[in-house]
C-alpha cells in the first residue's frame, strides 16, 4: 500500500480514485507519551514526511458516504506515497515555522492546484500529536519508537488530475 517517492501509479488506479495531501511524523522515542507542549512533542519525533493519501471510493455514486460506510470501506484506503523526509528540529523556531510552512500542490507543468499553510491542522500540526497522546493515555495505550503518525489532511480530497 505504501509507495516510495518517485514511484509511478496509473491515474486510474481505482474505481473512483482521489488524492489528499497529508503529513506524517515518526516517533523517535517513548518519551513522547509524556509530552505536554508542542516543543516537547518535537523533542521526541525524528522526521516529518510529506504524504499523499490515495483513497478509492468503491461505493456506487448514489451511496451516501456516511461514517459507517466509510469505516466498512476501510476509510477508502488504497495507496499512499511517502515523500522525502526532513529531520525534526526540537526548537521553538522550528515549531513556529511548522505552523507557517507553505504546502503547494502543483503539477509537473508548474500549474498550482492548491496552496495552504500548516496552521490548517489544528493551528499547528504538532497539536494533532498532542491530541493523540492525550487520547491514547486515557485509554492506557502508548506510542512507541518507530511508529508513524498521520497528522491529518492539509486539504480536502481531490479528484485525480488527468
Amino acid at each position: 500500500m505504501l509507495l516510495k517517492s518517485g514511484s509511478t501509479l496509473d491515474v486510474n488506479f481505482g474505481v473512483r480514485p482521489l488524492f489528499e495531501p497529508d503529513l506524517v511524523v515518526t516517533v523517535k522515542d517513548e518519551g513522547i507519551n509524556d509530552a505536554q507542549t508542542m516543543l516537547e512533542v518535537a523533542q521526541h519525533l525524528s522526521q516529518v514526511i510529506p504524504f499523499i493519501e490515495l483513497p478509492d471510493i468503491v461505493a456506487p455514486k448514489e451511496q451516501p458516504l456516511l461514517a459507517g460506510v466509510i469505516v466498512a470501506l476501510n476509510v477508502m484506503a488504497r495507496y499512499g506515497m511517502l515523500g522525502e523526509p526532513a529531520e525534526v528540529q526540537a526548537t521553538e523556531a522550528w515549531v513556529d515555522a511548522f505552523t507557517q510552512m507553505k504546502v503547494t500542490l502543483q503539477a509537473d507543468t508548474g500549474e498550482v492546484y492548491d496552496e495552504v499553510t500548516g496552521d490548517v491542522i489544528l493551528g499547528n500540526p504538532l497539536n494533532a500529536v498532542l491530541w493523540l497522546i492525550k487520547t491514547l493515555n486515557k485509554r492506557g495505550h502508548k506510542l512507541q519508537a518507530g511508529q508513524i503518525i498521520s497528522l491529518g489532511s492539509l486539504r480536502k480530497l481531490h479528484g485525480m488530475l488527468a
